[in-house]
């Protein structure tokens, strides 16, 4: 749950760098900004390389990527499929206690939170398209052996806390 919580925080700092007349690598810096902040700096090394791109006439216009590089510069009414991911992210001892026989031999994970964002004119923050639920218990899932339905602690995709062994 921390580093989804860190992850969060470096996604509302990409939407607050996606203003008209920024460079797209801010975006990138932005999010390592946010993870150190956050008090997660170790997690930098596992941030995704690539932030996103631009959409529109093509699905992923290779000239409008967020990364470390592009010194392109935002526009009003652009839109942007952002991405902010952690990758490899290692597990901790701790982070396994109680869980299960398979969870154990985990050694990592990875998270992504992706939306639709549009570049808004004047001083606002990227407009957020994809309306949904953030809340660690809404998104998150975990996987037990021994049956198709929620088990023990679980419950059905309306929502709410699932078993398993939380990062």
């Amino acid at each position: 749950e921390r580093a989804y919580e860190a992850l969060l925080q470096a996604h509302a700092a990409c939407l607050e760098a996606m203003r008209p007349g920024n460079e797209l690598r801010g975006v990138v810096e932005a999010a390592r900004r946010a993870l150190r902040t956050a008090g997660a700096a170790a997690l930098e090394p596992c941030l995704m390389k690539s932030l996103g791109f631009s959409t529109g006439l093509e699905m992923r216009d290779a000239s409008l990527v967020m990364n470390a590089k592009n010194s392109s510069t935002f526009r009003a009414g652009m839109v942007f499929c952002l991405s902010v991911g952690l990758q490899s992210v290692p597990l901790a001892e701790e982070d396994l206690r109680g869980a299960s026989e398979e969870m154990r031999g985990l050694r990592s994970f990875s998270l992504l939170v992706a939306d639709t964002v549009l570049v808004r004119g004047g001083d606002e923050p990227a407009e957020v398209l994809t309306k949904m639920k953030r809340n660690f218990e809404d998104v998150s899932y975990y996987l037990k052996d021994g049956g198709d339905g929620p088990g023990e602690g679980e419950v059905d995709s309306g929502g709410g806390r699932r078993g398993g062994a939380g990062a």
